[in-house]
Formats: C-alpha cells, structure tokens, sequence
C-alpha cells in the first residue's frame, strides 16, 4: 500500500487504516458541470476536439499503472470479472487462501457496476 500511496502522493488527500480494500468510485463534482470540465480542459490545454483521445490516453495509462503494481505485487494483473453480481469478497478470500497469502495485495479485480458508477476498481490487501 506504501508503493501506491508514494506513487500517486500527489493525488491523495490522506489515508485511513483498518480497511481490507479500496473501492474507487464517485464523482470530480467540478467536472460535472460544462463550466468545470471545460475550465478543467483549458487549464490542461486540451482542445474539444481532442478530449476524447486525451481521456482515453489517461484511461489506458491508469488501467496499465493498476495491472502492473497488481502484477508487481501479487502476481497478477487486473482480473475482468463478466458482471457485477459476483462477490469479490468471497473471491478474495479464496486466492487468500488458495494463495496462502497472509499479507499484501490479494489481487485486483474489474467489472462494470451497476447504477450510475460505471468503472470501479477493486484492490484487496490484507
């Protein structure tokens, strides 16, 4: 967790302890509105023609950075589960398990939530 706090340090806001898992999801309030995400895209100089592909490049970049720390810490990349009715918990338990693993990363797994949260992220670390 060390690793992942210090490479994106910039981005966090702090951290709280006791927790088996992040879950990342919810909303940039500010992006939400035309004005904050056209105030945000002139700021970074991104044109509106071009911030499709400038979305797509940070989506690719935070989705390959995920699947290597998980490859680099548990030996595994992302894991797609094919829909959101699958527990995680209960498949992190088990590679724990299966895997012996008593601390560190479980493993990392993706999959398509319901409801308005589209992309979620699911780490589990012990």
């Amino acid at each position: 967790m060390e690793k992942f706090i210090e490479r994106f340090s910039s981005l966090v806001k702090g951290t709280i302890t006791g927790f088996d898992r992040i879950v990342f999801k919810g909303f940039i309030l500010p992006l939400m509105a035309a004005s904050g995400a056209m105030g945000f895209c002139g700021a970074k100089g991104i044109l509106n023609k071009n911030y499709k592909k400038w979305m797509t490049e940070q989506s690719a970049w935070i989705i390959k950075a995920a699947d290597d720390y998980g490859k680099d810490n548990c030996g595994k990349g992302i894991i797609p589960l094919p829909t959101w009715r699958i527990r995680k918990e209960d498949m992190a338990h088990e590679r724990q398990k299966c895997e012996q693993i008593e601390s560190g990363l479980i493993g990392i797994w993706s999959c398509i939530e319901a409801g308005r949260n589209k992309n979620l992220l699911f780490l589990k670390e012990v």
